[in-house]
Parts: structure tokens; sequence; C-alpha cells
């Protein structure tokens, strides 16, 4: 990928064919890869809806975290993205 919105652009394609909605997404260009939180399109807002992916250019959307509400999927976003960081160095 050769910019941010490559990255996320292929990030919401890849959400849109498994029927999911991103929600929120931290991304590293130097490493390739990103991490987002996303939302089943079919389900509410509100609830066990959400979920944190793993997104790479080589393997697409990996799975993560499944059953989570909104909030535990952004503490879970955050914490999974700094775990890659941390690794990375």
């Amino acid at each position: 990928m050769k910019n941010g919105f490559d990255l996320i652009n292929s990030v919401r394609v890849e959400c849109h064919r498994h029927g999911f909605l991103m929600t929120d997404i931290h991304y590293s260009l130097k490493e390739q890869y990103a991490v987002f939180s996303a939302r089943l399109i079919s389900e509410p807002v509100e609830g066990l809806s959400h979920s944190t992916h793993l997104f790479t250019p080589d393997h697409g959307m990996i799975s993560g975290q499944y059953g989570l509400t909104k909030d535990e999927a952004g503490k879970a976003l955050i914490q999974r993205f700094d775990d890659l960081q941390g690794g990375a160095q």
C-alpha cells in the first residue's frame, strides 16, 4: 500500500465483502497492516455486534475478537495495535 487512503479503502472493501461496517482503524504503513473494529451490518449498533480484526494486504481480513460491545471493541483495538507496535520495534 502506498498511502493511508489505499489501506483504509482496502479494509472497507474487505469488510463489505464479509458483511461488516468498519467503525475504527489504526494502521502502520511501514509494517503494512491495519487493526480495525467493525460491526455486522445486519445487527443493531448497540449490543454485542462489534468485533476487532487484523488486515494485511497479503492475507486480507484476519479474524479477531467477536461479540464485543462498541466500548470493548474500541479498547481491544487500541490494545491489539499497541501489542503489534511493541512487537515491531
